[in-house]
Order: C-alpha cells, then sequence, then structure tokens
C-alpha cells in the first residue's frame, strides 16, 4: 500500500520504494480526493508488479521525464490509472511507457498529453507483448513513429516477436509523422475507435518491408472498429482527409468515414459519433447516436472473445451489450451491473443483479445503488442475506 490516508503520505519516494524494491500489488491510500504523482525520473519495474489506481490515481511525467520502463521478462499490469505529460527524449522511446521484452497490460486507463522525441508518443512495445483494454489515448504525440502506440519487433534479436492486442479502446487526437494513433508489425484490433488521428498514412500504419508483414506475416487485424476522420496535417493544420492510413489491413464488421481506403470489411459510412467525454466507466469515449450504422452491427463471435484480449462481452465503460453487439467501443443499449460504481462486478452488486434477473428493474446505465452490503461491513453476511431474502420477496 503507497500512502497512509492523506496527500501527504503519498510521496514519489513512497511509490518509487514499492514498485521497484517490492513489486507485487500495489495499491494506494492517498486521501478521500484525486491524487497525482509528480515524477522527477522514470519508474523502473524489474519485478513482477500489479498496480491499480481505483480511478484516482494519477502518474505525471510533467513533460519532462519518461514514465515507466519495464524490463525483460518482467510482467507488469496497470490498471484505472492515468499517465500524462510524459516524454522520452530522442535515445528513449515511449513517452509513458517503455517495454522491453516484458510482458504489459495496460488496463481500464487514460493516457495522454504524452510525448517521444522519436517513436511511440504514449507506448513502445519493442519485442514484448502489450495487451491495451478499456484504455483511452488522448492527445499523444510523436515525431517519428506512433502517435499514440510504436510496437515491432527488434531484427536484431532472432527469435523474437512483438504483439499488440487492444480491445475496447479509443484513440482520439494523436499525432505523428506516420500512424497518428499506431505504428504496429503484428496487431489484433477489437471493438475500438480511431477518431480524428493525424499526419502520414495516419490512423493505423503497419510496418513495411523487413521489419513487418515479411517476417512476421500477421500484419494488423481490424475487427468491429470505427476509423473516422483521420487526415494529415498540412501546413501545421490538422485536415481530415479521409485518407485514414488502413494499410494492408485484414478486417472484418468495421466502419471507416468519410473516403474509402481501408479495403474490405469496412463500410462506408457516416459512425454517427457523439460527443468524446465521460459517458459512465472508467475512461472516456465516444458516445453513438440512435441512427448510427454501428448499431447491432458488430460481429458477436468477436464481442464475445474473452477480456483482456478481447471485449468479453462488454464495452469500454463495462457496461454489458445488449443484444447483438454494436461496431466501437460504445455500446448504445448497454446496461451496467456495477451498482455501487466502484469499478468492480461482486458479490456487493447481488441484489441489483438478483432484482435485475427477476424483472424488478430495468437495466441502466447508470449506478443504481441497490447495495447488497445491508450493515456496510465490507463482505456479504448472514444479516445480508436476510436483508436480500426479504428485498426479493417484497418485504421492505
Amino acid at each position: 500500500m503507497v500512502g497512509s490516508g492523506t496527500p501527504a503520505s503519498c510521496t514519489e519516494s513512497a511509490l518509487r520504494n514499492a514498485i521497484e524494491n517490492h513489486g507485487g500489488d500495489i495499491a494506494f491510500n492517498c486521501g478521500p480526493t484525486s491524487f497525482t504523482f509528480e515524477l522527477t525520473s522514470t519508474l523502473n519495474i524489474t519485478k513482477d508488479t500489479s498496480v491499480d489506481g481505483r480511478g484516482t490515481i494519477t502518474f505525471s511525467g510533467d513533460q519532462a521525464v519518461q514514465i515507466i520502463r519495464v524490463f525483460p521478462d518482467v510482467h507488469f499490469t496497470i490498471q484505472n490509472i492515468s499517465l500524462i505529460e510524459g516524454h522520452a527524449p530522442a535515445n528513449n522511446p515511449g513517452g509513458a511507457l517503455r517495454n522491453d521484452r516484458g510482458y504489459v497490460y495496460v488496463l481500464d486507463s487514460d493516457i495522454s498529453d504524452n510525448r517521444s522525441d522519436t517513436s511511440g508518443g504514449a507506448v513502445f512495445n519493442f519485442s514484448g507483448l502489450l495487451v491495451i483494454h478499456g484504455t483511452t489515448f488522448f492527445h499523444n504525440e510523436s515525431s517519428n513513429i506512433g502517435g499514440a502506440i510504436a510496437s515491432f519487433r527488434n531484427v536484431n534479436m532472432p527469435g523474437t516477436t512483438s504483439t499488440l492486442y487492444i480491445s475496447n479502446s479509443t484513440f482520439f487526437g494523436n499525432r505523428a509523422s506516420e500512424g497518428g494513433a499506431l505504428y504496429s508489425d503484428n496487431a489484433l484490433i477489437r471493438n475500438s475507435v480511431f477518431i480524428e488521428n493525424f499526419y502520414r498514412a495516419t490512423a493505423i500504419l503497419q510496418r513495411s518491408g523487413a521489419w513487418g508483414q515479411s517476417n512476421l506475416g500477421l500484419g494488423i487485424r481490424v475487427f468491429n472498429s470505427i476509423v473516422s476522420n483521420n487526415g494529415w496535417i498540412v501546413s501545421g493544420v490538422p485536415v481530415a482527409t479521409g485518407d485514414n492510413g488502413c494499410k494492408n489491413v485484414a478486417s472484418g464488421n468495421n466502419i471507416e468515414w468519410p473516403a474509402t481506403g481501408c479495403g474490405s470489411g469496412f463500410l462506408l459510412a457516416n459512425p454517427q459519433v457523439g460527443q468524446f467525454g465521460a459517458h459512465g466507466g472508467p475512461t472516456r469515449t465516444f458516445s453513438i447516436l440512435p441512427d448510427s450504422p454501428a448499431l447491432d452491427a458488430g460481429d458477436p463471435q468477436v464481442c464475445a472473445e474473452l477480456e483482456p484480449l478481447g471485449p468479453g462481452g462488454r464495452d469500454q465503460r463495462g457496461f454489458y451489450h445488449f443484444g447483438v453487439c454494436d461496431i466501437g467501443a460504445f455500446e448504445y443499449e448497454g446496461y451496467n451491473l456495477d451498482s455501487n460504481c466502484d469499478l468492480v462486478v461482486s458479490a456487493i452488486d447481488g441484489l441489483y443483479i438478483l432484482r435485475l434477473l427477476a424483472g424488478f428493474v430495468s437495466p441502466t446505465t447508470t449506478c443504481p445503488s441497490e447495495n447488497s452490503d445491508a450493515d456496510n461491513s465490507g463482505t456479504i453476511d448472514i444479516i445480508d442475506v436476510l436483508f436480500i431474502r426479504r428485498t426479493l420477496a417484497g418485504l421492505r
């Protein structure tokens, strides 16, 4: 645990001691409000570590330092955390996070306003496993390749591979010289959104020649996703040209707009997305409007792929798919089982789930606040069972 209940107890040295010297499962107790760690140097991950910010913790590089580096063969999970304002110099790619042959999971997090003077404005994955689920990449920038993510293998190390999984995630407003959203030689993307990412061959760019498909034979595969209004930067001004930059993509059940170019598996149609922002759940995304062609147009088999590699039957907010799933990261008729909005569906939510299954309440996208923990003890015990039985019997 980092912190003892006050903001003053959550120092950079306490964080660094927990992550670099101990590892394991790391949580935070920094007081009743959100807290930001402003780092003066990179956090080096050399031990298997899992960090959960519970939606209240931010790591900031203060526009000066790379935030996290993961070393070879290390397993690292970061969830419910914001990584902002990381900066990677030209000799050390990955503004917010660099993964060197490790196993990295980025879950339900917000990765924004990071910059790299070389590759991977936010994340650089070098011959490692990188899993992105339920995460938003906003306004990240690379001077070279991959505005949000650059992911590829080290050709000087025979036998290594680089694997990137993306599901239920949003890429918005990222920039690079090539691959405004991402640049990869081996990626599988499901139920995600790529909107207004800019530069040359912008939205999704696969590596070419000896660094890409000719070596790995996989390339980039995209399913149940929206690719819209990406373009070039001309004289410093973003122009949504419709060249979405979907190069050599295997795909299915996708939408692109406003021009063709992504190939087969993409429907040319205005996706009718709403505003970017908080629509429930831990991260920002785009809603879709009632007349969107994305409604009920997803591939159910893709939507059911187990998380975190796939959507797991839910959208980016964690809301469950209703009927045939929608294309993209937002389920228009999705419903929420997290009754107390603590980011975990657990026994605490059991009363609401039972009432939902019994038809006593209707599915909702809000927090119903039907708590099974009647005595607020933190566990479900015999006292709560009586309360639940009386509730379901209509005696209260």
